[in-house]
C-alpha cells in the first residue's frame, strides 16, 4: 500500500502527532482514535479520486496537514483530531455519537462544520462568486475550520509537483490564488499568503516567475553586501543610542509575487524596494510605541526619509491586527531602502497572523481560543471597506470585537447564485432581494426542498426558492416579518401606492355618482 519511504514518513509524522496528543488525551481516547484510523485505512476509506490526481496518499496528506496546523498555525488537540478523523467521519465510518463520547462535543462540532463547509465545493457558482470569501467564513462559523482549509490547500500547493497533469497543477494554483490567498491576507497570515502567491505565480506564469528568480540570483551578492553594510551602520548607531533596548536587525527580499506586481509599472532595475530592512525590538507592550518611534527618529536622522512612504500601523493597526511602522529612506549610493520597525510581539503577529494573537493574549486552551477566534471572525466580516478614515475603521473594528454574532448570512438562489442578507433575514426578505415584483407576489417558498412560510428565518448556505401568485399583494403585517431596510422601504412604498390607488378609485366613484345624480 505504501512505499518504504512513505512508511518512514508515516512513522515519523505519527510519532510527532502522538507527542502532541499524549499529554492532552487519556489513554483510552488515544487507543480508540488509533483504532479508528487503522480500520479506516484497512477498509479503504482514505482512497479517493484525489489520488488519481496527485501521487500522495490521502492518509499521508491528513497526517501532514495535522502537523502543519500545529506548527505553523498554532492549533492544538481538537483541531488535530478533527483533521485526522475527517475522512472516516465524512465517509460514515465513525458516527457522531462515537465521536462525541470518545473525543467530546468540540471535536464533533469541528467535524460537522468541516463537512458542511465542504458542500460549498460542490457548487461551481459559489466558488466563482466574489462573495465566496465571506460565504466560507460565515458557513465555517469557527475560524479554526477556515485555518484547516487554508492549511490543506497550502500543503497541496507545496507538493503540487506530485500532481500528475500540468492542467491540474494550474487549476489548483488558480483556486488558491483566487480563493485562499485573499483569505490568508484577511487573517493576517502574510507569510503563508506570500508563499501561496509565489507558488501560484510559478505554476500560472512560469516565464515571469523564472525571470524574477533569475534576476534575484544575479543580483544576490551585490544586494547581500549592501544589506549587510546598511545593517552594520544602523546597528552601531542603535547600540550607542538605545543601550537598554534589546533588538535584532535582518534584511529580507520581497516575495516574487510582490515584485511581479511592481514589474507591471517599472523595469526590474528601477524597482527600489526589492528588499526591506526589519528592526525588531524586545520590549514590554507599554513601551512598544515609544521605542519604535524613537528608532524611527534615529534612522531618519541618519538617512533622508520619503514622507509619502511613511505608514503608521502602530497607532492604527490594520483590521487584521497587523502592527508595524514603515518608512523608506535614501540610503548609501542614493538607493531607496524600506525600513520596517516593530516589536517582537508585532513581528510574531505579522508572520503568524491570528495564531500569534491568541498566544500573546495568553490563551492556552482551545476553549478560550474559540471565543477569541469568534471575535476575529466578527472583525473580519464587519469592518467596513467604505469607512471614510482610518479612525473610523479602527472604531468599527473595536466595536465589532465586542459582538460575536455575525452580521450577514449567505444563501443560494435556485440557479446557484449567492445572495447576501442581514442576520435574521426571512424568506420574505429574500424575495424582495431578488426583485420587488417577486416580493410583492410571494406567498411561500422552499428552503432546501421543504415548504416554508414567508416568516421562515434563513440560515447560511440555505437553498431558497420563492413561490408566487398573481393574486397576492403586500400586507401591512409584512413589515413585522422582514428585517432588511430595503424590504421594509419597498413594502411601505407598495402599501402607499395601493392606498393612493384606492383613494383614487373612491374619488372616481363619488364623482361618477354626483354626476349621475346631477348634484
Amino acid at each position: 500500500m505504501f512505499s518504504p519511504a512513505q512508511e518512514q514518513q508515516i512513522y515519523h509524522t505519527s510519532r510527532y502527532l502522538l507527542g502532541l496528543l499524549q499529554p492532552r488525551l487519556d489513554r483510552a481516547c488515544r487507543l480508540q482514535v488509533r483504532t479508528w484510523l487503522a480500520e479506516a485505512l484497512e477498509q479503504g476509506a482514505f482512497v479517493s479520486e484525489a489520488e488519481e490526481i496527485h501521487t500522495i496518499p490521502n492518509f499521508i496528506v491528513q497526517l501532514e496537514v495535522a502537523c502543519l496546523i500545529h506548527r505553523e498555525l498554532g492549533l492544538n488537540v481538537h483541531s488535530i483530531l478533527a483533521v485526522l478523523l475527517y475522512i472516516p467521519f465524512s465517509a460514515g465510518r465513525i458516527s457522531p455519537n462515537e465521536i462525541k463520547s470518545v473525543c467530546g462535543e468540540e471535536v464533533l462540532r469541528l467535524l460537522q462544520l468541516l463537512a458542511r463547509t465542504s458542500e460549498l465545493y460542490m457548487r461551481k457558482e459559489a466558488i466563482s462568486s466574489e462573495n465566496f470569501h465571506n460565504l466560507l467564513i460565515s458557513m465555517a462559523e469557527d475560524m479554526r475550520v477556515v485555518l484547516i482549509i487554508i492549511a490543506y490547500r497550502l500543503y497541496l500547493l507545496r507538493h503540487a509537483s506530485m500532481i500528475r497533469r500540468a492542467e491540474d497543477r494550474k487549476e489548483l494554483a488558480s483556486e488558491v490564488s483566487f480563493l485562499y490567498a485573499p483569505i490568508a491576507h484577511r487573517l493576517g497570515l502574510y507569510k503563508i499568503k506570500g508563499e501561496m502567491e509565489d507558488l501560484c505565480l510559478m505554476y500560472l506564469q512560469p516565464k515571469i516567475y523564472g525571470f524574477i528568480t533569475r534576476k534575484l540570483r544575479e543580483t544576490k551578492d551585490a544586494r547581500d553586501a549592501y544589506i549587510a553594510e546598511f545593517i552594520r551602520v544602523v546597528r552601531e548607531t542603535l547600540l550607542r543610542d538605545l543601550q537598554d533596548v534589546p533588538f535584532e536587525m535582518k534584511g529580507r527580499v520581497k516575495s516574487v509575487s510582490s515584485i511581479s506586481n511592481k514589474l507591471k509599472k517599472l523595469p526590474f532595475e528601477d524597482i527600489y524596494d526589492v528588499f526591506a530592512i526589519r528592526i525588531i525590538v524586545d520590549v514590554p507592550p507599554e513601551r512598544e510605541r515609544q521605542v519604535c518611534w524613537q528608532i524611527y527618529s534615529i534612522v531618519t536622522d541618519m538617512y533622508r526619509p520619503n514622507p509619502e512612504r511613511l505608514k503608521d500601523w502602530i497607532s492604527i493597526p490594520k483590521s487584521n491586527g497587523y502592527e508595524s511602522l514603515h518608512t523608506t529612506v535614501l540610503g548609501p549610493e542614493n538607493r531607496w531602502v524600506e525600513v520596517q520597525i516593530r516589536s517582537k510581539r508585532m513581528d510574531a503577529i505579522a508572520e503568524q497572523g491570528v495564531a500569534a494573537h491568541w498566544r500573546y493574549k495568553g490563551i492556552r486552551s482551545e476553549g478560550g481560543l474559540d471565543d477569541f477566534l469568534a471575535s476575529v471572525r466578527e472583525a473580519l466580516e464587519t469592518v467596513r471597506d467604505d469607512a471614510t478614515c482610518e479612525e473610523e475603521k479602527r472604531q468599527t473594528l473595536e466595536s465589532s470585537l465586542l459582538t460575536l454574532k455575525a452580521q450577514e448570512i449567505y444563501v443560494f438562489t435556485p440557479k446557484g447564485e449567492i445572495m447576501k442578507l442581514p442576520q435574521g433575514a426571512t424568506l420574505l426578505d429574500f424575495a424582495f432581494t431578488i426583485h420587488s415584483r417577486v416580493g410583492a407576489r410571494a406567498i411561500s417558498g422552499k428552503v432546501n426542498g421543504k415548504n416554508v412560510p414567508l416568516r421562515y428565518q434563513l440560515k447560511n448556505g440555505d437553498n431558497v426558492e420563492i413561490l408566487t401568485s398573481p393574486q397576492q399583494s403586500p400586507k401591512p403585517g409584512w413589515l413585522s416579518i422582514v428585517v432588511s431596510p430595503k424590504a421594509k422601504a419597498k413594502i411601505r412604498q407598495l402599501l402607499r401606492a395601493e392606498e393612493e390607488a384606492g383613494i383614487g378609485v373612491a374619488k372616481e366613484m363619488i364623482q361618477r355618482r354626483i354626476k349621475n345624480r346631477k348634484l
